[in-house]
């Protein structure tokens, strides 16, 4: 059985902010969890990042090193481009080897169809 986790909309900025405590324990219990098979994330995880720029990831290494242990363990993590997180292909899939979708894209979980969706997307329907 597939067991698939999504997230949105976080929007991290600076690491005192309550969202970023949250959204790392977040991380760690999508670690903790030997079920889980895919990890959604579906936009606007942070406040902003573009393209592969030294200043995202230093300041947001936490999370980058957080996701790469979850897709040591096997997790599939998906990332759709939001309209506050651009240009991810570069480092994202290419460096690290996530899923990127700046459009959408159709799954299967299970016996289950969905369509993901970057935000402004124009693909067709």
């Amino acid at each position: 059985m597939q067991r698939a986790l999504f997230v949105s909309d976080v929007h991290l900025n600076e690491p005192n902010d309550e969202r970023w405590v949250r959204f790392e324990k977040f991380l760690q219990y999508v670690n903790a969890q030997a079920d889980v098979t895919d990890l959604f994330l579906v936009g606007d995880i942070f406040d902003l990042w573009l393209v592969d720029h030294r200043y995202f990831i230093e300041k947001f290494d936490v999370f980058i090193q957080l996701l790469k242990q979850i897709k040591q363990k096997g997790v599939n993590v998906h990332y759709f481009e939001g309209n506050h997180d651009l240009y991810l292909n570069h480092y994202w899939a290419d460096q690290l080897g996530f899923s990127v979708y700046p459009e959408g894209a159709l799954f299967q979980q299970d016996k289950t169809n969905f369509r993901g969706r970057a935000r402004g997307s124009s693909d067709p329907q």
